[in-house]
């Protein structure tokens, strides 16, 4: 299915790809994520940093197949998606449980992380960027926020998904910390 999407969608986003370098930079910045994190936590303790994705390789399945040439005692799943939706998070995790289901390694604790929209570290950062942003226009006191997030059906939202709840939440907190005023 995913190669079929894939191929579909190639042919309209060719030009925008184009002009980005020729091709998604997804890969390559979660690649670098991922080295930073394991730098950063390495400092104090012994930890490993995998990436795994859905549609494109590395595939969970292929980062499940690497685990299991080596001995942990904990994996912690974190998507890189900051609210969590089922059509997103959900699904990461679902793929997850289908690859590994439990009992698989019956040492390993496996936690999950479902969201962080509402972290502090992950609200300053935003509001950090931002303020960085506005300090190079001429008048900040002039400059817009827009803040944006991808579209999920309205079924998905009226079934009880937190995502919409927790994208506005999110920008709720980034507008109170910045003190841009809501």
């Amino acid at each position: 299915l995913a190669r079929l999407m894939a191929a579909a969608r190639a042919k309209k986003v060719q030009k925008s790809y184009a002009a980005i370098g020729g091709k998604s930079p997804i890969v390559e910045w979660t690649h670098r994520q991922a080295r930073a994190l394991e730098e950063m936590l390495r400092r104090s303790m012994d930890a490993r940093v995998f990436v795994a994705m859905r549609y494109w390789r590395p595939f969970t399945e292929e980062v499940i197949e690497e685990l299991a040439r080596d001995s942990y005692n904990e994996v912690v799943l974190l998507p890189l998606y900051p609210q969590y939706s089922k059509t997103t998070t959900g699904s990461s995790f679902n793929e997850w449980r289908r690859r590994f289901p439990s009992g698989s390694f019956p040492d390993v604790r496996v936690r999950m992380i479902p969201d962080f929209h509402d972290h502090p570290g992950y609200i300053d950062s935003l509001v950090e960027k931002i303020q960085s942003s506005i300090h190079q226009f001429t008048d900040p006191e002039r400059v817009y926020l827009v803040f944006s997030a991808h579209g999920i059906p309205t079924s998905v939202i009226q079934s009880g998904d937190p995502y919409q709840a927790q994208v506005e939440e999110t920008v709720r907190l980034v507008l109170e910390r910045g003190q841009w005023g809501l």
